[in-house]
């Protein structure tokens, strides 16, 4: 298990530990005096994949990081759940903030591919929770037809073998519990 602690030791310190059966180990820790407040909430967020740990403060992930982990042990745990509490004996209120899917990256709204070429399509988006992508070109879902196309879970959508009956209106949709957000992206055939 792997247990992250703010404002331990008397609000002093913030850790990430590993626990199986009894031990513990201290694998990350800062120090910063007065992080939480009785009088104000406070954003934290946690993110983990593929082992990498890393957790801050604030309401934008990966900004002001207080404590990182990447477990390279040959055993690394696998996230299943999570739980959330506060100290024993302390009285305490949570509340969890989910965000509707924004895009980070996209491609150019209109692209243009000749003949032949693999047309790769950006459509990387984020939220709480992780978004999922999906692709459609005239109303048809693009993971339908896997042998001409690619479709990843970052959002990229590549078109195999490009031929001018692929030219479209492409839209990409990231959905979560919080909504959905499109993009739109018209691809065109140019040259033999």
């Amino acid at each position: 298990m792997y247990e992250i602690v703010f404002g331990g030791f008397n609000n002093l310190k913030h850790t990430i530990r590993t626990r199986k059966n009894d031990n513990n180990y201290l694998v990350s820790m800062t120090e910063m005096a007065g992080l939480l407040s009785c009088t104000e909430y406070k954003s934290f967020w946690i993110t983990w994949k593929n082992f990498h740990i890393i957790a801050g403060t604030g309401q934008t992930i990966g900004s002001n990081v207080l404590l990182e982990y990447n477990d390279t042990r040959p055993d690394p745990f696998i996230v299943r759940y999570i739980g959330i509490s506060t100290w024993y004996g302390v009285i305490g209120q949570w509340i969890f903030r989910n965000e509707i899917p924004t895009f980070s990256s996209l491609s150019s709204s209109t692209v243009y591919a000749k003949r032949g070429e693999s047309v790769v399509l950006c459509c990387a988006s984020v939220g709480i929770p992780v978004p999922v992508i999906t692709w459609h070109r005239d109303g048809v879902n693009m993971s339908n037809f896997q042998d001409k196309y690619n479709i990843t879970n970052s959002g990229y959508l590549t078109i195999h073998n490009f031929e001018k009956m692929d030219s479209g209106l492409y839209i990409c949709t990231a959905t979560n519990s919080e909504g959905d957000n499109s993009f739109d992206v018209h691809v065109h055939c140019c040259g033999m």
